[in-house]
């Protein structure tokens, strides 16, 4: 079941939350608590306050990276190093100009030995990663928007063949890129017993990027409840009202637990009492 805890800055989401995670954990549920990176000690700290020693240990906490890692470690080993900034750079900018003067890609090939192309490809592969997208969907994409499009097939088709060729090339070395590392965990987590019956709690969070979105998926799939704090007081306001891009975060969750016939409880806090004046 997912839940989501509603309400704007002050209104005690957090506290709400945490209350939910002392019942499971007090109750002997495997709990496990996800916020983003820069907010997991200050988070720690908070819930060692409330569970004391004995309760916080029982927990497992931390950020999507520090869940991505373990999950790498005890379920789904990666046996080749991470490439780093140097050697993708390197890699790909031998890359191109082998694509270029092969005559490989149809759109970019005038641009792909031209020096202001390398870092535009790398920030565009880094992104790609990050979304959780793969070779194969572009190529598809291609094929899709050939007939409509077809400026933007030839694009789309040669960024899929850079991208398929810059894993190739990757793995051919006995490396990886680190940006996909949530990709494969997300895979290696699907249906095994990393997630199964856990209960877990996000919170901090105002949007997702497509690499924890196919966490997420999973974690719908295979948790026992899922519980994440919003910071909104309507879901289902009108486009461009205060907190769209949570709003479309809230939304899009809520399909996600529909296409996995779960039932979604909104919790709604209106109480603004973190800014009350001492009486």
């Amino acid at each position: 079941m997912l839940h989501l805890i509603l309400g704007g800055a002050g209104c005690g989401k957090s506290e709400y939350l945490i209350g939910r995670i002392q019942s499971a954990a007090e109750a002997g549920k495997p709990v496990r608590t996800l916020v983003p990176e820069p907010f997991t000690y200050s988070y720690d700290k908070r819930l060692y306050a409330a569970l004391g020693a004995v309760g916080f240990n029982a927990l497992k906490t931390g950020s999507f990276k520090m869940l991505t890692e373990e999950i790498l470690s005890e379920i789904a080993a990666v046996p080749r190093d991470a490439a780093d900034s140097v050697t993708k750079t390197v890699i790909l900018h031998s890359l191109l100009r082998k694509l270029a003067k092969g005559n490989v890609l149809q759109f970019y090939g005038a641009q792909a030995e031209k020096p202001s192309f390398l870092p535009e490809m790398l920030a565009q592969l880094d992104e790609l990663m990050q979304s959780g997208s793969e070779p194969e969907d572009l190529f598809q994409a291609a094929a899709d928007t050939e007939q409509k499009n077809g400026i933007l097939s030839t694009k789309l088709y040669d960024i899929a063949r850079i991208y398929a060729d810059y894993l190739t090339e990757l793995e051919a070395r006995g490396m990886r890129d680190a940006l996909r590392d949530p990709v494969h965990a997300a895979a290696a987590a699907d249906g095994s017993w990393f997630l199964r019956g856990a209960h877990i709690f996000l919170d901090e969070f105002e949007s997702f990027t497509g690499d924890q979105y196919l966490m997420l998926d999973v974690m719908l799939r295979d948790a026992a409840e899922v519980w994440i704090a919003l910071r909104s007081d309507d879901i289902d306001a009108p486009d461009f009202t205060r907190f769209d891009a949570v709003n479309q975060t809230a939304r899009r969750l809520r399909r996600m637990a529909k296409e996995h016939n779960l039932e979604t409880e909104t919790v709604s806090l209106t109480e603004q009492y973190r800014f009350h004046e001492p009486i």
